[in-house]
This record gives C-alpha cells, structure tokens and sequence, in this order.
C-alpha cells in the first residue's frame, strides 16, 4: 500500500485512473483504457503502467505515452 501511495505521488498516472494511448504519429488515439497496476516502478526510464481496454486486452504503456482523462479515487 505504501508503495502504490509513493507511486502515485510521484507519477502522473495512477491505478484507476482513465487514461488515452498515444498513436505512433505522437497523437493521442481514441483507444481508452484503465490502470490496473504498475509493471515497472520509475528509474531513469520512468513507471510503466498496464492498461486494461474495454475488449479486455491489456498492454503495457510508459506514463509518458499517456494521457489522464479522469483520474481514479
């Protein structure tokens, strides 16, 4: 629990949070998804999240390539 706190103090994205992909030409695609937890934890290539999809694939994203729509309680 003390570790998804720090995590989500330190990060932009946290579990629960609505979140939209980023398209390889650098856009955002309409692709929405859920975090559902955290595969990598910060160092110098930053958190990496898996994201759930509403077809029930997930994938993983660095919190670099994704933007927060609405952020989880």
């Amino acid at each position: 629990m003390l570790l998804q706190q720090t995590l989500s103090i330190n990060s932009k994205v946290k579990i629960g949070d609505l979140v939209r992909s980023m398209s390889f030409d650098f856009s955002f695609d309409d692709r929405v998804g859920v975090i559902l937890t955290w595969v990598r934890t910060g160092g110098p290539e930053g958190t990496v999240w898996e994201v759930l999809y509403p077809d029930g694939t997930t994938e993983y994203w660095d919190e670099n390539d994704l933007e927060v729509i609405n952020e989880g309680r």
